[in-house]
């Protein structure tokens, strides 16, 4: 008994003496232990510090957004020059086209009954060429023109390939012509060659077969409305331009580019349009056999780009804009965040650069796709009271080595005007504002006259 009482005792005095000491330690400023204090007061001072530095950010930020709205708002509209394109024709357009190897690309202006070549020289424009049909007795009004130039017929020179469509109006039954102009490698063209009678709505060149000559590619629309099938008319290139044979297409086709979809080095024809269209793969014969499906959305404006630094690329113009890259059907595709519904879309793929031209929803967009995502270049805006862009195209027209944005625009009235406005891109963002006056095109001294027979 007496040594458990012992061990008690020793319990206690040990208790007692453990409760002095901590009492002496608070007493003296030594418990709890300065370095955890420590610790605790220097992680709230941070967490202090990183709360007043996000809020002193986030200040800062919505302060930038209000002076950048501020200054957007009050931003008068840049003001570009316009020129007279065309009063009251029924369909017009405006795409590139090429003289001479070497030389920047002028500028088609496509408008009633004739198609003009369009140079810059400073602030003016000046009518190089220009095209017109001959009279036909008995046949309807040509209503539309498309022209491209290549060295389709292998000398070194530059050729222009111009296809008209004839009709009455948007829905009649369409007739046309298929012209080559051969140039003479200084400027000048001889006499037209009628290749074909055919409705031509869009021509492209490219290598369809071994040799090195660009071959032609034809779409032929008997009628606008589909209730006719749609054709594909090849054309082997050479001395003489041959027409090969003929593909019949689907009636919704509505688009169409000529580029190597599936990466195998031969050439393809992708379609888009009203409703979901097999594309056809060429192999390298003029054979168009093999069909299959790019899972392209519906589209009425198809943009294709043959750079061989990311593979082929198909740039989709509808509802769901994507990019097509690489290989088909194995490609990435990319979404791209555009405006559905463009009004018209052109691209430029130069071997440096790979950009896009977007118009739609009133605003004009310059997309770079050289990166891993698309980036915007510009965005502009045209006034309302201005009018509505109807079509748009990419180039150095000027010559200065940069890159320019030509717009055909259409003015509201009876009989409605189309000005040409031609602004650098990238440019500025923001809202454009035609100039009051129209400036004329004014014909060169030397300019052709072509005369279509």
């Amino acid at each position: 008994m007496q040594p458990l009482l012992r061990t008690l005792r020793t319990l206690a005095l040990l208790a007692v003496a453990l409760v002095s000491l901590v009492g002496a330690a608070v007493l003296l400023d030594e418990w709890p232990p300065k370095s955890a204090v420590t610790e605790r007061r220097l992680l709230a001072e941070a967490q202090a510090r990183a709360e007043a530095e996000r809020r002193a950010r986030a200040a800062r930020e919505a302060d930038a957004a209000r002076r950048a709205a501020a200054a957007q708002a009050v931003r008068p509209p840049t003001e570009v020059a316009r020129f007279e394109a065309c009063d009251g024709a029924a369909e017009a357009h405006i795409g590139r086209l090429r003289l001479g190897q070497s030389v920047h690309p002028l500028l088609s202006l496509a408008c009633g009954g004739s198609v003009r070549a369009l140079g810059f020289v400073d602030a003016h424009a000046l009518v190089v060429a220009q095209v017109t049909p001959a009279a036909v007795e008995g046949a309807p009004p040509v209503r539309s023109f498309v022209v491209a130039s290549d060295d389709v017929t292998g000398d070194g020179a530059i050729d222009w390939l111009v296809g008209t469509v004839r009709a009455t109006d948007a829905t009649a039954p369409r007739t046309g012509s298929l012209h080559l102009l051969r140039g003479d490698g200084r400027g000048a063209f001889a006499e037209p060659e009628l290749l074909a009678p055919v409705a031509a709505e869009r021509i492209h060149t490219g290598t369809l077969d071994a040799d090195a000559v660009p071959d032609v590619v034809v779409i032929h629309r008997p009628d606008a409305v589909g209730t006719r099938a749609s054709e594909a008319w090849l054309f082997a290139g050479g001395p003489t331009v041959t027409r090969r044979d003929k593909i019949t297409l689907a009636r919704e086709v509505e688009t169409t580019a000529l580029l190597d979809a599936d990466a195998d080095t031969h050439l393809d024809l992708v379609l888009a349009g009203r409703a979901a269209i097999p594309s056809a793969f060429g192999d390298g014969a003029f054979g168009f056999t093999r069909t299959a499906d790019l899972e392209l959305p519906v589209a009425r404006a198809l943009v294709g780009m043959r750079g061989p630094r990311l593979g082929a690329a198909v740039l989709v113009a509808g509802d769901h804009p994507r990019l097509l890259s690489g290989a088909a059907p194995n490609g990435a595709v990319l979404e791209v965040r555009l405006p559905p519904g463009p009004v018209a879309a052109d691209a430029l793929d130069d071997g440096t650069r790979r950009i896009v031209l977007w118009i739609a929803a009133g605003r004009v967009l310059v997309v770079s796709l050289d990166g891993a995502t698309p980036t915007t270049l510009s965005d502009r805006a045209l006034r309302a009271a201005d009018g509505r862009v109807v079509d748009g195209v990419l180039g150095d027209f000027t010559g200065d080595a940069g890159l320019e944005v030509a717009l055909l625009v259409e003015r509201a009235g009876a009989t409605p005007e189309r000005d040409l406005v031609v602004l650098p891109a990238p440019s500025t963002d923001g809202e454009l504002a035609l100039a009051a006056r129209r400036a004329p095109l004014v014909e060169a001294p030397l300019h052709l006259d072509v005369v279509l027979r």
